[in-house]
């Protein structure tokens, strides 16, 4: 059902008809056949995930190390310590 909805674990509400095909065991029961026709309410999820800003945050920090790495390698290739290699 997770699939469908995209709810787990919570309360779901559904306006309209739902027909499912359900098997029974003694410790778990498996739903197929799910059809939903009817509007689907979801409860708000408990905390929000601001995508734009998650993204903004990793690709920031991947710019200040490759920043931090150029500027590493150009002050040890200034001072010799790693020699220029050049084309003959």
């Amino acid at each position: 059902m997770f699939r469908q909805v995209g709810v787990l674990g919570s309360n779901l509400i559904v306006t309209g008809e739902i027909s499912f095909q359900a098997d029974y065991s003694d410790k778990f029961i498996l739903i197929s056949d799910l059809a939903i026709d009817g509007k689907i309410i979801r409860p708000d999820p408990p905390y929000g995930y601001d995508e734009l800003g998650s993204l903004i945050n990793l690709a920031l920090g991947h710019v200040v190390l490759f920043a931090m790495a150029g500027a590493i390698l150009y002050f040890l290739s200034r001072h010799k310590i790693i020699p220029n290699r050049q084309s003959t």
